[in-house]
């Protein structure tokens, strides 16, 4: 961003992206905390100075007071309402009746979980990629085949162990038959 644009521009955007860098970090410091406190309230004067009056409402101004925020309550992301927001747009699309949205968004939401349910049991496939396709098509559009050769997993006595760590070891003389079903 420095070398697109003049200072003016590039150092205050570059002082607030380092302002809510520090303050969306897992583990923050006090110092942090104070130095950003400290250097917040000349950002928002500079930014005034570049971009027009239409871009500045409340919530820019309110940036003053996260870093006190975050000390009294901890990481900022935990109080944010965007996660809160970004499920209640997921469940939105589930709407389909708009006099009864409740019903709508239970029966999506029942739909989704059946298909999707805990019944089916994932299965790993472990493999040695030996080939890579690309086919290319008008258009720009192209598609990418992997050829594998595809370990057999599905006898875990002699496919696939597990050690006492938690590593996998695979039998590399247990290869899958070409008809069988495979990921």
């Amino acid at each position: 961003m420095r070398g697109m644009l003049c200072k003016s521009v590039s150092e205050p955007l570059i002082e607030l992206s380092i302002f809510f860098k520090v303050l969306g970090a897992k583990c923050l410091s006090i110092e942090e905390l104070e130095q950003i406190e400290a250097q917040i309230p000349k950002t928002p004067c500079k930014l005034e100075k570049v971009f027009p009056p239409a871009f500045f409402d409340v919530m820019v101004h309110l940036s003053i007071h996260l870093p006190n925020e975050a000390r009294i309550a901890g990481p900022v992301q935990y109080g944010w309402m965007y996660p809160i927001e970004r499920y209640l747009h997921f469940l939105k699309c589930f709407i389909g009746n708009m006099a009864h949205p409740e019903g709508s968004i239970v029966e999506g939401y029942l739909a989704v979980e059946c298909e999707t349910g805990e019944e089916q049991k994932p299965m790993n496939y472990y493999g040695e990629l030996t080939e890579v396709l690309e086919l290319q098509f008008v258009g720009e559009r192209r598609v990418i085949l992997f050829q594998c050769t595809w370990f057999d997993v599905y006898d875990q006595k002699k496919g696939v162990k597990m050690d006492e760590y938690g590593f996998v070891d695979m039998n590399p003389s247990k290869t899958l038959k070409y008809e069988m079903g495979q990921a």
